[in-house]
């Protein structure tokens, strides 16, 4: 009666037919002959064969580094399926390679720490008496988003006005998404004065400004994780002159000492000090004795000053951003001083109706006033009888 469906007698009940077998058919079977003379038995063993079949279930899996990863192959039929893998078309062998392990009759593969080699295309093969049937399974690996820092400098120096650059030399599967901030604030691509190059490896200030100094932020993150680095930037300027007390004209007497010094502001980079007189170099190789420099070449001293070294001093700070000078005009009064005045008197004879010069030259700051006088009085320019040149004299 169970089998009324699908098995039949034929034969008078000689012969008993069971159609479209399926795995609950498997058994026991037992016929009996009887008569009235006595009886007799048969009984059959029924074994019907499935051929295997592998349950559903995910064939994409993702693993990450150095964690463990396990793939399911769970499968079904009569008799019970023996389980084995391949990766790549080689059959995996867990006595070589001691990172691969097996559970539940192989139907779990379990990667104890997933390594970037570990992803490709693994094969169950499910076979048995009664077939075989395979599935692919497709392994990725994740790599966490780290930065390389072998290269890196925390602390990164830019000229004003020129360009600077900040690498974050990010990697990890799936390549990361970088992200870059400025004292905590993104960094939006879209503001012109930024350039983010090279899938945003490549951070660059097109003309840095003084602004532009804090500190650099680069995050980089996939779904296996994240790193980031930080970056101080600080912009190296021209020397800059002190807005106050600044000397642009220096007065001062012959004979009295003169310090004059550049007013340039101290800076935490190495910087050049020279300087120049009426615009030719005025360096300790080439000046007088009584000219002496600092030894950071700040300050120049003038002992006992002197006429001539009245003229306009130019002192140049230098760094590798640029150059500031600065001026000063010096201006040393001397008292007036008429040239070889150990000749006080001197005698001098002229033939008559001939010229004759008498050489009065005089010097001092301002310039001195020069009067002439015969026997005690002033001879004035409108005398017919003298010619009155610069520092000099002519009779005719």
């Amino acid at each position: 009666l169970l089998y009324s469906d699908k098995a039949h007698l034929h034969n008078n009940s000689q012969l008993l037919q069971i159609e479209n077998v399926d795995v609950q058919d498997s058994g026991n079977y037992k016929c009996v002959a009887s008569s009235p003379l006595g009886s007799e038995r048969k009984q059959f063993g029924l074994n019907v064969l499935v051929p295997p079949k592998i349950r559903d279930g995910p064939t994409d899996y993702t693993g990450q580094i150095n964690k463990p990863l396990k793939l399911h192959c769970a499968a079904d039929g009569n008799p019970k399926p023996v389980i084995s893998w391949m990766k790549n078309g080689q059959f995996i062998d867990s006595f070589l390679d001691p990172n691969i392990q097996f559970e539940e009759n192989k139907s779990v593969l379990i990667i104890r720490w997933t390594r970037t080699e570990d992803a490709g295309k693994y094969t169950c093969i499910a076979s048995s008496a009664a077939g075989q049937v395979e599935q692919n399974f497709n392994v990725h690996v994740h790599v966490p988003a780290s930065i390389d820092r072998s290269n890196l400098e925390d602390e990164v120096l830019s000229l004003l006005n020129q360009s600077a650059v900040l690498m974050c030399p990010a990697s990890g599967v799936p390549f990361p998404s970088i992200s870059w901030y400025k004292d905590e604030d993104a960094i939006l691509q879209s503001d012109p004065k930024y350039q983010i190059l090279e899938d945003g490896k490549v951070f660059k200030i097109i003309s840095v400004k003084e602004s532009d100094a804090g500190k650099y932020k680069c995050i980089s993150s996939n779904e296996a994780g994240a790193d980031e680095t930080e970056f101080d930037l600080d912009v190296i300027v021209p020397p800059q002159i002190k807005t106050s007390f600044v000397e642009f004209d220096r007065k001062s007497r012959e004979g009295d000492s003169i310090l004059l010094e550049c007013p340039v502001e101290e800076s935490d980079y190495p910087m050049k000090i020279s300087w120049k007189k009426n615009g030719k170099t005025f360096s300790p190789d080439v000046t007088l004795a009584h000219v002496e420099f600092s030894s950071d070449n700040k300050q120049i001293k003038i002992m006992k000053s002197q006429a001539t070294d009245s003229g306009i001093y130019s002192c140049v700070a230098s760094n590798s951003a640029g150059d500031t000078e600065h001026e000063i005009d010096l201006l040393i009064k001397a008292p007036a001083k008429i040239m070889h005045p150990s000749e006080n008197f001197t005698s001098t004879y002229v033939k008559e109706r001939h010229s004759i010069t008498l050489d009065c030259s005089a010097t001092g700051y301002p310039q001195p006033t020069i009067k002439w006088y015969k026997d005690g009085s002033l001879i004035s320019q409108q005398h017919n009888m003298v010619r009155m040149m610069v520092l000099s004299f002519f009779v005719k």
